[in-house]
């Protein structure tokens, strides 16, 4: 399996600090409180379950995961918190295939970043809808990476972003899947589906959060370095001058971030 951010502990460490940063804006639409026992597709190394379980205390997740490595790691993140004792279960299995049978029922599925890596998202999704009780919810996190702009433009930024974008799609994934969440869960059998946009759009008037949002797009910019390098996709080069226009936007008090991600929900029919 190929991963653009590879599976590195560096790696797996940011992903717990990208959760960080991005569960308040993935969460500030969506509500588990009337749940009971959700299934987290493509789990990672568990940061999303970690912040779920804490904002639910009386919530039961079940994660899915292909990478063992990822899956030892969400394992170890989750045992360090007393209070997650008897509240989750792990699988390692291909979610496009898998056919879970739960000890307890699922309420609905989620997955936050995941689509964008899968080569074939309509199968994972079709075969979600296959397994998930009549009537239950899924919610979707999706990227729309093409969306990024940042000003004062930078030809370098945008050069090396393109480099990871065409890597990506490379690997089989797509960076512009939020953009057709809709599409692919009507194709794969759900109902009741909206799609909602969520924007990043920080100037001057929300400078600390500007502050936050550009180092830590710096750090996924530099998560996909050595494999993209790697892969001959971009070059050092490119690299070291878009990692010091990033660092002059940090610094510029005028600088503006703009990214769009897109959220979806939709139902299994009864």
């Amino acid at each position: 399996m190929t991963y653009i951010h590879g599976f590195s502990e560096e790696e797996q460490n940011r992903l717990l600090r990208q959760n960080e940063v991005l569960a308040p804006y993935i969460y500030k639409h969506q509500d588990f409180s009337l749940f009971h026992h959700l299934v987290e597709i493509g789990c990672g190394v568990g940061a999303q379950m970690i912040t779920v379980l804490h904002q639910y205390p009386h919530l039961h997740l079940t994660g899915i995961e292909l990478s063992s490595k990822q899956l030892q790691r969400a394992k170890t993140h989750l045992d360090h918190f007393p209070s997650f004792t008897g509240r989750f279960t792990l699988i390692e299995e291909d979610a496009t295939r898998i056919k879970p049978r739960f000890t307890t029922p699922v309420d609905g599925a989620f997955m936050v970043w995941v689509l964008e890596h899968v080569p074939s998202p309509g199968a994972l999704l079709a075969n979600t809808c296959s397994w998930l009780p009549e009537g239950a919810p899924i919610w979707i996190t999706e990227v729309y990476h093409p969306s990024f702009q940042v000003w004062p433009a930078s030809t370098a930024i945008q050069e090396y972003w393109e480099d990871t974008l065409r890597y990506q799609r490379a690997l089989g994934g797509d960076p512009s899947v939020g953009l057709y969440l809709a599409n692919l869960l009507a194709d794969a059998g759900f109902e009741d589906i909206q799609t909602t946009p969520h924007l990043f759009f920080l100037d001057q008037t929300r400078s600390e959060e500007r502050a936050i949002m550009l180092a830590y797009w710096l750090n996924l910019m530099r998560s996909a370095l050595h494999e993209t390098l790697q892969a001959g996709y971009t070059t050092m080069d490119r690299w070291q001058n878009a990692e010091a226009d990033m660092r002059d936007l940090i610094r510029n008090p005028e600088a503006v971030f703009y990214y769009s991600f897109i959220q979806a929900t939709a139902r299994r029919p009864v």
